[in-house]
């Protein structure tokens, strides 16, 4: 089974191998990996295979043992591990093609919700075009370079909705001249 795991590690040489060699150790593979730099510490996120019959709470103490802290662990599927960067550009053509879909596509693309939970949620606003926002939330909260990520990507599809726009009707100006017909 997969799992999408996240734990804050400390930024210094050696703390992700730390993790690394105690999942080897329990027969856990490391599918992908992504790191978010956040000053003196960073969140790792990975796509873990784990043996048949393992739990949640195997997960956070495997990751708590090798000096993770704020584990989060979701099962996923197989989509969990396609590439990033190509993740972002279909998602780009996807809004292009049908505006509308904008907050489920994000939501996809940060594995976040676009529905109010009952729990205590981070939320993500991104605004398109400044004139429509949209709201997506997730118990893991956002990196910093996540953020970044989503307000690059509502301004792209900003930028691109705004060009393709029609153009809007003239209003006279002061100056402008006035045709008459006799």
């Amino acid at each position: 089974m997969l799992w999408r795991v996240r734990a804050g590690l400390a930024d210094r040489p050696g703390s992700l191998a730390e993790l690394a060699a105690a999942c080897g150790r329990a027969g856990v593979n490391i599918q992908t990996v992504q790191v978010f730099p956040e000053g003196t510490s960073v969140t790792d996120e990975l796509v873990l295979q784990v043996p048949p019959g393992w739990s949640r709470d195997q997960l956070h103490e495997l990751v708590a043992g090798a000096g993770g802290q704020a584990v989060s662990a979701v099962p996923v599927t197989t989509a969990a591990l396609e590439d990033q960067p190509t993740r972002y550009v279909q998602a780009v053509r996807a809004i292009i093609a049908q505006p509308a879909t904008f907050p489920e596509v994000a939501a996809h693309l940060f594995d976040a919700d676009v529905t109010p939970g009952t729990d205590v949620e981070d939320v993500l606003e991104m605004t398109v075009g400044g004139a429509a926002t949209i709201q997506i939330r997730r118990d893991p909260p956002f990196t910093v370079t996540e953020r970044n990520r989503a307000a690059a990507l509502a301004e792209l599809v900003g930028q691109v909705l705004d060009a393709e726009a029609p153009p809007a009707p003239h209003q006279p100006a002061v100056g402008d001249p006035e045709f008459r017909t006799a």
